[in-house]
């Protein structure tokens, strides 16, 4: 009575609810299966009479019925939580609930319930500790559309890139998982660009910290490009961490983005730099010229090279791709000009020659300011970049083929760009007079689909499954989000 008289007074001093907790009331009216009201008013208006009576009731009834009625109390509860609640319990917290009894038994009520509530908390932090904090991703793409030699050339590179998804809270249990697992994984992928993304982190502590810059450490030193993605501003703890603790040390300011779709950008940059790019070989048949049908010329034969190659079409082709890019109109656009819009008719296809293309998606930021809900509602979903086009790729082709009106707008850059137009009347006009252009413009939308088809549904092969991680962390296989829009 006492410990509940001081635990009330506490509680509303701090604003909080009062309140007496009675087993024997709850189970007397369970067992009855009472689930009126009635049953607390009657309890209510007997303790106040109980309270205003002059003399004591208690002593009019026999002290063997009221310990019969508590024993039959105490037992009743023992069962419960001793016996019965082992099927809805796991085994660890059965043991939990012994534990707690045996400590009353041995100590006091408030003693053993502080060491049964101890006991919890390291039960707790030690099956945390074993939860996976991380999940390696293999055959990543990023959301910007290239030409077709340069998509070819990721699809055979993007397995050299793997992601390191960290989530949920790495404090000092998970340092073990990321200091003694990780290495050896990233090894087996063959991997020579890493992204370490904290997106999905809620907390992070100096000694997981410490764990990253070891790990940082051991990768270069096998010569393996690290990025750095969503570790926040400089003057938040997660930043700062890592940078007093070493693991930003060696980092370029270029590798530390916002966002891991712009960390698969800058791993798929640096991939492309060592990697031979063979251009189209100009003996035989008609050298393609340096102006801008030549340029139109020189992407479409990207999209046509064999598969596996990047020598661009046969000297007998030649002449056919030139006449097709003779036939695209040319169209300059200033900075964030509408290219196409949301809702207008899918008559042509955009190829890009100079400058980049913003496709643009609607989104509602996940991580929200408190706001009322009345406002929230308010809010109209503001555009995002959901995918970027640069020159020598492809825009609309999927709507042109399928879709009577663009779902979505997509922009010119910050600076502008120049675009190459093949409209549907051209294309139908290249069906009656020349079926040889015809079916080289059918051919390189073929191969435009192909592309995105397998970015998004045939990644690179792991080395691993997750059953080979023991428990401790997870490989998969996938696409960043818009790698397959069109």
């Amino acid at each position: 009575m006492r410990m509940i008289g001081i635990s009330n007074i506490a509680s509303g001093l701090a604003s909080g609810f009062t309140g007496s907790y009675i087993f024997s009331q709850t189970i007397f009216t369970q067992r009855q299966k009472v689930t009126s009201k009635m049953a607390g008013i009657v309890l209510c208006v007997g303790e106040i009479v109980l309270f205003v009576l002059p003399i004591d009731i208690l002593q009019f009834f026999p002290g063997f019925f009221i310990g019969g009625i508590m024993a039959f109390f105490g037992i009743d509860i023992m069962l419960d939580w001793l016996v019965n609640s082992r099927s809805k319990v796991s085994f660890r917290e059965y043991l939990l609930v012994w534990f707690t009894f045996i400590a009353i038994m041995l100590t006091s009520l408030i003693n053993g319930i502080a060491i049964g509530t101890a006991a919890s908390a390291c039960l707790f932090l030690l099956g945390y500790s074993h939860a996976p904090v991380f999940q390696i991703k293999r055959g990543l793409t990023s959301s910007r559309a290239r030409s077709g030699e340069v998509t070819a050339a990721l699809l055979a590179l993007r397995g050299r890139i793997a992601c390191i998804e960290f989530h949920g809270y790495l404090f000092f249990g998970a340092a073990i998982q990321i200091s003694g697992d990780i290495q050896e994984k990233i090894k087996k992928t063959g991997a020579t660009e890493v992204i370490l993304d904290f997106e999905k982190v809620s907390i992070l502590d100096s000694t997981s910290a410490q764990a990253i810059s070891a790990l940082v450490m051991a990768l270069q030193g096998l010569n393996i490009n690290i990025t750095f993605s969503a570790v926040g501003p400089k003057e938040k703890q997660m930043y700062r961490l890592l940078a007093n603790n070493g693991a930003l040390n060696d980092i370029e300011e270029a590798n530390i983005v916002d966002h891991v779709d712009e960390a698969i950008a800058c791993c798929e940059s640096r991939l492309l730099q060592n990697y031979a790019l063979v251009a189209a070989p100009g003996e035989g048949g008609r050298e393609i010229p340096k102006d801008t049908i030549g340029r139109i010329a020189q992407y479409l034969s990207s999209f046509c090279a064999p598969v596996g190659s990047a020598v661009g079409v046969p000297a007998q082709s030649r002449e056919v791709v030139l006449e097709v890019a003779g036939r695209m109109e040319e169209r300059l656009l200033d900075a964030e000009q509408p290219i196409f819009a949301r809702g207008e008719p899918c008559n042509e296809v955009f190829l890009v020659l100079d400058g980049c293309a913003n496709l643009e998606g609607l989104s509602q930021s996940k991580r929200r300011v408190r706001e009322p809900k009345k406002r929230r509602r308010q809010q109209a979903p503001t555009a995002k970049v959901v995918r970027k086009y640069g020159a020598g790729s492809l825009m609309g082709v999927l709507p042109f083929q399928v879709a009577p009106s663009h779902t979505t707008t997509c922009r010119a850059g910050p600076t502008g760009c120049k675009v190459a137009v093949l409209s549907r009347d051209t294309l139908r006009a290249m069906i009656a007079e020349s079926p040889q252009q015809a079916i080289l413009v059918q051919s390189v939308f073929l191969r435009h689909i192909a592309n995105l088809t397998q970015m998004a549904l045939t990644p690179h092969t792991a080395t691993e499954t997750a059953a080979d991680l023991g428990g401790n962390g997870e490989i998969s296989e996938g696409e960043s989000p818009g790698s397959c829009r069109e």
